[in-house]
Order: structure tokens, then C-alpha cells, then sequence
């Protein structure tokens, strides 16, 4: 659902998850935890869009009862905790940020404008 500002839940939060079977694109929310340090187990299909390296920026389960170890894994051990919370955070500043953004787009821009003139000079 839609809340004005998710940052006064997800300050309280020791741990993120997203269990999502069916996920699209990159799923903010995974995004919005990282950013405010907080830790995230997610399922592969959540973690796909997020360009984060699994053990490193979160943990990430297919299957319901290894989610729920890894989020049991996360509660418990605080030095886990910290070590993902900031790997993530450093990740995200480095990673998703507007001109790191802008570069891939024109990048994607330019791969579409040599395959534009590859295609038009295929038809001559």
C-alpha cells in the first residue's frame, strides 16, 4: 500500500524482507531499506533489478524455509547485520546515484542509435 513517507516504518525495522515470487523491474523497497542501513533477505526474483551482489549487499532464499533461516541468521548476529547494512549503503552511493544513472542511460541511448543506423543501413 501507499504510505506519505516509509522512512517512520522503516527506521523501528531490525531486518527488511521481500518474499516476492513475481517481481518486475527493481523493487524500491528493497532500495529504501538498503539506503537507511537496514539489512534485507529477499527472493532472487525481488533481488534481480537491484544490481546488488547476494552475501554481500543482502541475503537472498528461493525457498520459504531458507528465507527463513537467513532472516533468523540476520536477527541473531549483529556483526552480520552491520557488515551488510554498510556494504549495501556503500553500494547504493556508488551505485545509484543521478549521474551514475545518466551514464548507463546513455549508454542504453547510444546502443540504440548504432542499432538504429545498423538497421538502416541494412535496408538500403
Amino acid at each position: 500500500g501507499h504510505v506519505p513517507d516509509v522512512r517512520m516504518y522503516l527506521k523501528e525495522a531490525a531486518v527488511s524482507i521481500a518474499p516476492l515470487r513475481i517481481a518486475r523491474g527493481t523493487q524500491n523497497k528493497i532500495l529504501e531499506s538498503m539506503a537507511m542501513g537496514i539489512p534485507v533477505v529477499a527472493t532472487p526474483q525481488a533481488a534481480k533489478g537491484i544490481q546488488a551482489i547476494p552475501g554481500r549487499h543482502l541475503l537472498v532464499a528461493e525457498h520459504p524455509h531458507k528465507f527463513a533461516e537467513k532472516l533468523v541468521d540476520i536477527l541473531l548476529n549483529e556483526n552480520l547485520r552491520r557488515d551488510l547494512s554498510a556494504a549495501a549503503c556503500k553500494h547504493l552511493n556508488h551505485s545509484h546515484t543521478w549521474p551514475n544513472s545518466m551514464k548507463i542511460l546513455d549508454e542504453l541511448l547510444m546502443q540504440g542509435n548504432v542499432t538504429m543506423e545498423a538497421t538502416k543501413i541494412a535496408k538500403r
